[in-house]
């Protein structure tokens, strides 16, 4: 949140047009949630397709390190059969988990 108020700071008018377009997408959103859901869906899957170099359907560790940074520091936490291998189930899984967790925590401040 710092990180971002500061950015705002230095750039009051994009700050200004990314809160809007926030608001908008968030509108459209409230406005057909099937749509969003099926959007997210497909962002994750691309994203999953892009990182499977070798194309197995799975992303090996080296695989996520390489290509998703991120996607790695959480790598054994989301490896929920804990063979190696993260497959588009397992992110999915750990997407609602976090999704979850976040609604939850949001609605009891």
């Amino acid at each position: 949140m710092a990180k971002r108020e500061k950015w705002c700071a230095d750039n009051p008018e994009k700050c200004k047009e990314m809160k809007a377009f926030a608001e908008q997408r968030r509108a459209q959103c409230k406005a057909d949630p099937a749509m969003f859901e099926q959007e997210r869906k497909a962002r994750m899957d691309q994203r999953f397709r892009r990182a499977d170099a070798d194309g197995n359907g799975q992303l090996s560790r080296q695989e996520a390190e390489s290509r998703s940074p991120r996607l790695a520091r959480h790598f054994d936490r989301i490896d929920a059969n804990k063979d190696g291998q993260l497959s588009l189930e397992e992110l999915a899984v750990a997407m609602e988990m976090r999704r979850a967790h976040r609604f939850h925590h949001y609605r009891r401040a």
